[in-house]
């Protein structure tokens, strides 16, 4: 046991953390299996193979080892900024967060997450409060879920494709689950509302549809929406 344990990096097999600094540190080894307990953890840098992270911490860590498995768990985990594959995510924070490492899968879980602001070079998100989020990397397939998700007021970012760029109002997401195959291949699904907004020069009003999204199209299955002082229903599949 100690107090306090510092250490300028920290790597494994998965992870790098730079600049560590952990209080109440407890480590039991017996045969077989290993218990590591800490108080509080913080890290001025993590690096994964697909993300990098800021001013990470996390309180009530409590890491177990046994027989090729891991079960991790926090409190409390926190990241002022993460960056991944182009997405930058600020000030991001989860709840009871727990991972469970197999030989063949991992699964990360946390009652709640939160995040400040996300933003994409096509849209850029404002502060997101989601439960139940889920997360089963399997062979490098990952498998998401979680509960809805009240995104409020989306800008969609001026670009070749929406010159004009756009807002989208009071934006709603219902029971998403998505799919990423190790190829790249994804497939996401969700049931979507929006209260209004403006797509570059076309205001549109209230709008709900299931959506299915893949790399190729984007289908949606029982759109009602108001376009235009009109209304549009029906089914509609767009190629990418």
């Amino acid at each position: 046991s100690a107090p306090n344990v510092r250490a300028s990096a920290v790597k494994t097999e998965d992870f790098t953390l730079q600049g560590v600094t952990a209080s109440n540190v407890k480590v039991k080894d017996r045969e077989k299996t290993t218990d590591v307990q800490a108080g509080s953890l913080t890290a001025q840098s993590a690096q994964t193979k697909d993300a990098k992270l800021k001013n990470v911490s996390a309180t009530g860590i409590n890491v177990e080892r046994q027989k090729g498995l891991d079960n991790i768990t926090a409190k409390t985990f926190r990241a002022e900024q993460v960056d991944a594959n182009g997405t930058r995510v600020s000030n991001l924070s989860a709840s009871n967060v727990t991972l469970r490492n197999t030989t063949n899968e991992t699964v990360i879980y946390s009652n709640n997450v939160q995040v400040a602001k996300l933003e994409t070079d096509a849209a850029i998100l404002g502060s997101l409060n989601v439960a139940g989020v889920r997360l089963t990397i399997r062979q490098g397939r990952i498998e998401g879920s979680s509960g809805d998700i009240d995104a409020g007021n989306v800008t969609l970012v001026k670009n070749s494709d929406l010159p004009q760029g756009g807002k989208l109002e009071s934006v709603k997401i219902y029971k998403p689950v998505f799919v990423l195959e190790d190829s790249g291949r994804y497939r996401a699904s969700a049931d979507m509302s929006l209260g209004g907004g403006v797509l570059g020069s076309i205001t549109l009003g209230a709008a709900r549809s299931s959506v299915v999204l893949n790399n190729d199209t984007v289908a949606l299955n029982d759109l009602t929406a108001n376009v235009m002082d009109g209304s549009v229903t029906g089914d509609a599949t767009i190629a990418l």
